[in-house]
């Protein structure tokens, strides 16, 4: 029942479900799997200094940006040591982990513009990310479950930053509109 359970999850969830994440998410030292909702998808507890509480949607989307990052870059060791499999592999690495960097910048914007416009450069990295990882499975180097949970982690996730984007773009103008 569990590994079935398991095998439903969305990418990279496997790993944090069955406690082998090689490295522990920015929004604390401690993740409790609280349940499988109806989406098959983990509602994840965070413990801080209450006790564990439920993070909040921005926190959720953060840990998949940092898992994200943390399985792409396990992935790309993995590739081989050739001449286009250093390339490849160093192309994705940079895009991949930048993903999370631009989206925690962009929580401290200045201002909305500078919201959106950290987000963009995030949705651009993801874009990125996903081209490398089909150019590397097109290509014939990989092609295994871990490259293609991966590609479907960076569809998911550009979806997301497509929707904050518009979003946001579309609160700022309710906003302008508003003056």
């Amino acid at each position: 029942m569990k590994e079935e359970r398991r095998n439903a999850l969305p990418p990279l969830f496997n790993r944090l479900l069955v406690g082998q994440l090689s490295a522990l998410p920015p929004a604390g030292p401690f993740i409790r799997i609280e349940k499988i909702n109806e989406k098959n998808l983990p509602q994840i507890a965070l413990k801080d200094k209450g006790g564990f509480t439920m993070p909040s949607r921005s926190e959720q989307f953060e840990l998949r940006f940092f898992n994200f990052a943390v399985e792409t870059t396990i992935f790309s060791e993995n590739l081989p040591k050739t001449k286009r499999g250093l390339h490849l592999s160093d192309q994705l690495f940079r895009s991949a982990t930048a993903v999370g960097a631009h989206m925690r910048e962009a929580r401290s914007a200045e201002s909305k513009a500078d919201l959106i416009h950290k987000m963009q450069i995030a949705l651009k990295e993801i874009r990125e990310a996903h081209y490398w990882l089909g150019l590397i499975e097109s290509s014939g180097i990989v092609r295994n479950e871990l490259s293609g949970r991966l590609v479907q982690e960076a569809n998911e996730l550009t979806a997301i930053l497509v929707t904050s984007v518009r979003t946001a773009k579309g609160n700022e103008r309710q906003t302008i509109d508003r003056r």
